[in-house]
């Protein structure tokens, strides 16, 4: 199994630290995704859309697609978004 390291890190110096690391971030908060394309094994992109949710806000899936499009290759892969609106 592949552990995947949540971003964003800081202090940045424990980001570097994680060379070689598989790493995960979210489309909400893509601070590190430059740092982890060039240190990391393979990212998951997130899309982000539960953190949209909880603020009430409407996800855009089309910016999010928009965003993974150049990145989305092997070993990198993507999350796709759900419907979030569930009353369980």
């Amino acid at each position: 199994m592949i552990h995947y390291h949540g971003t964003p890190i800081s202090p940045r110096k424990y980001l570097l630290e994680m060379k070689g690391k598989h790493f995960c971030v979210s489309h909400a908060h893509p601070y590190d995704l430059e740092t982890v394309l060039e240190i990391g094994q393979s990212v998951m992109f997130d899309n982000g859309a539960f953190s949209v949710y909880t603020k009430g806000k409407i996800f855009n899936e089309k910016k999010y697609y928009q965003w993974i499009d150049e990145y989305l290759c092997h070993p990198h892969w993507a999350i796709i978004p759900d419907v979030i609106d569930g009353d369980i």
